[in-house]
């Protein structure tokens, strides 16, 4: 399996993961070699692991398998997954699931729309607050004495976290309808 690996260049330096580069460009007779200040280790829960080992993801799990987003969600990230249930996914209707089907595009898009860059706890959530997605597009957040919802979608169960980021379980496709709407 193929772990992915994500660089951040800050104004405290080029980090590999969480890991400091302290020296860069060692010249060696077949690479180069940079110099980091901890060890890399290979997530061992991941957020796919989270999805494949749900009874209630199965549906979800074939939709990141069909649109290739299994591989990236073993790797490094961190990512923050609103992981619609079956039920919510069963829930759409037939024309939907038709088009997804269909259009690898559109399910990529709308896998994209549910996955955020970096760990977005319960804790870190706030009534009103936008977020972006990997779509490039923003979810809202509402809290209300009924729950905390991502646009119109209930959050059933929060913070299952993994070593590449969290996991939010829904009652509702909720990105779908609006990524439809917004085609």
């Amino acid at each position: 399996m193929i772990k992915t690996t994500t660089i951040n260049v800050t104004d405290d330096g080029i980090f590999i993961n969480d890991v400091k580069i302290t020296v860069v460009d060692l010249i060696a007779d077949n690479g180069i070699v940079h110099v980091i200040d901890a060890v890399l280790l290979a997530p061992d829960s991941t957020i796919i692991d989270v999805v494949r080992n749900s009874p209630v993801h199965t549906i979800l799990e074939n939709l990141l398998d069909e649109a290739e987003f299994s591989d990236p969600l073993e790797g490094y990230g961190p990512f923050t997954l609103f992981a619609p249930t079956n039920a919510a996914i069963q829930a759409l209707p037939a024309e939907v699931i038709q088009a997804l089907s269909e259009d690898i595009g559109l399910l990529e898009d709308v896998l994209a729309y549910h996955l955020v860059q970096g760990t977005a706890l319960s804790t870190d959530l706030s009534n009103g607050l936008t977020v972006p997605t990997l779509l490039g597009k923003n979810i809202t957040v509402t809290i209300n004495n009924d729950g905390v919802f991502i646009n119109d979608a209930k959050v059933i169960l929060a913070d299952i976290r993994t070593d590449n980021g969290v996991v939010h379980v829904l009652m509702q496709y909720y990105c779908l309808r609006q990524q439809l709407l917004t085609s």
